[in-house]
């Protein structure tokens, strides 16, 4: 009874962990402010089947929920301890779910020291930053290796759960059916060139998990809109990815392979100490079955890294799977010979690397913290100026704003009025480029002589909020031009009625 005491303990200690990297009091993703809100709505009104807040983008009438269950989770935080308040709360108790699924899955995939493991996962910087963003990326990630558990310990009916519940929790669920494909093909190819195996590669779990990620399709509340959904969220942002044709999200844009180096830089320090390893400690009887699986998450992790270096988000997949071919690797070193070899070539060589590796960790834990802390939006964010808005327009009416990336923030302090752009710049693309394009122009400063044809023309709105950033250039066209007038300012925002 006391073994399954791990399992709490390491939920306490992750969400004692990841509470240090909160930005109290605000958020460091404008994302966090949508899931607060929209979870506030359902607990009022039950799964929301459209969203009008955004009728100008593909979102209204083909709304789809990608988050549900995620925003089921934080309900009840949000109902008793405030709506921001409490979806902060329930980000910390979901990395530490996290903490301890991650625990369970080192557990399953038969490797030695996994409390270590799950320790080297939490700490690389990627993770910290985004389990800490108050988004469904900590359910996303549990979830996925879960499917690479259930894919390597051959269990179907367990792959049918976990691909349906995935489904229901992030749109992102097709790419652990992409996973465990490159997985059964890479045992495929040690079996092929080490046993001699002729057959072909295993999908059968793939398949399961895919048979119930399209159960769980068909079940959600915004079916079939989350068809069309998926074929935007997945082949139109996540593949094509129209950069330069929209300002996308930071997460879209591609990872430096500098920035990469230095945020595994524990990553890399275990891995050198395993090439050490298999060089003068290598076990004699290897693990056939761990070899195998050595493999296949090598092949996983060259994809992953592909995949990073075209859109940042992918390195919350990366990291773990990283982690796990790097402790599958260690099962075939003697820790105690690779240790004993370290203090032949120094003596205290040992605790000079334990020494290295948490500097490492302290280092990059005081990074992201200090990253998180400058993306932060506070929870009063524009408040004044939107009352000024809530004060002007009425029920029904657009806001034109500067930028699609505020709309949460804005919808959080208001959800009685009409935006123009949000969650992502392609959902309004993707329903009219005429708009986008008219939109970005003029937000990024390009089209600077048709802001009034544009504004009350095109959106047909009669307040425009300009948030006052560096490189904001939508301000001076306003403020020079006769047809706008200004009506509240502060050092946060700016409001220009449009004259009649």
């Amino acid at each position: 009874m006391f073994k399954w005491l791990r399992f709490p303990l390491a939920f306490l200690l992750g969400s004692a962990w990841f509470s240090l990297f909160q930005t109290w009091g605000a958020f460091p993703d404008p994302d966090a402010f949508f899931h607060s809100k929209i979870s506030t709505l359902m607990f009022e009104r039950g799964p929301l089947l459209s969203f009008p807040w955004l009728d100008l983008t593909v979102l209204h009438p083909g709304f789809n929920d990608q988050h549900l269950l995620f925003h089921y989770f934080l309900m009840p935080f949000v109902k008793w301890l405030g709506v921001l308040q409490g979806a902060q709360i329930g980000a910390v108790a979901a990395a530490g779910i996290f903490t301890m699924v991650a625990l369970f899955a080192i557990e399953k995939l038969s490797i030695r020291y996994a409390w270590f493991w799950t320790a080297v996962m939490v700490a690389l910087p990627p993770m910290l930053t985004r389990l800490s963003l108050g988004k469904a990326s900590p359910f996303a990630i549990a979830l996925f290796l879960l499917g690479v558990v259930a894919w390597k310990k051959n269990l179907r009916g367990w792959a049918f759960v976990i691909g349906m519940v995935y489904a229901l929790t992030h749109g992102g669920w097709p790419l652990l059916i992409g996973a465990q494909l490159v997985l059964a093909f890479g045992v495929w190819l040690y079996e092929r060139f080490v046993d001699e195996f002729k057959g072909w590669p295993d999908f059968h779990v793939a398949l399961a998990t895919l048979g119930g990620g399209l159960l769980g399709t068909f079940i959600h509340p915004n079916f079939p809109e989350t068809l069309p959904y998926l074929w935007v969220q997945i082949f139109q942002i996540g593949v094509a990815t129209p950069i330069g044709r929209v300002v996308m999200g930071s997460e879209w844009y591609p990872y430096g392979p500098m920035e990469l180096l230095m945020h595994f830089s524990l990553w890399i320090v275990l891995g050198c100490l395993a090439a050490i390893g298999f060089v003068r400690a290598r076990r004699k009887q290897m693990d056939a079955e761990q070899a195998s699986f050595t493999i296949a998450c090598g092949c996983l992790v060259a994809i992953f890294i592909a995949l990073t270096f075209k859109s940042a988000r992918f390195v919350e997949y990366l990291a773990p799977v990283a982690v796990l071919w790097l402790a599958s690797l260690f099962q075939q070193i003697d820790e105690v010979r690779l240790i004993a070899g370290l203090r032949q070539l120094f003596r205290y060589l040992p605790h000079v690397l334990v020494v290295a590796m948490l500097f490492i960790v302290g280092k990059g834990a005081i990074g992201t913290r200090t990253q998180l802390r400058m993306a932060a939006k506070s929870f009063t964010h524009m408040e004044k100026a939107m009352e000024v808005v809530s004060n002007e327009l009425k029920p029904g009416e657009r806001l034109f704003h500067s930028d699609w990336g505020q709309f949460p923030l804005l919808w959080s302090k208001n959800d009685s009025l009409r935006y123009v752009a949000g969650m992502d710049p392609v959902f309004l693309l993707q329903a009219s480029s005429t708009l986008s394009d008219a939109y970005t122009e003029l937000t990024l400063g390009k089209n600077t002589s048709t802001a009034f044809e544009v504004i009350s023309g095109l959106f047909h709105s009669r307040l425009v909020l300009v948030e006052r950033k560096p490189g904001q250039k939508l301000e001076d066209i306003l403020r020079t031009d006769s047809r706008f007038q200004q009506m509240y300012a502060d050092d946060e925002a700016v409001i220009f009625r449009v004259k009649e």
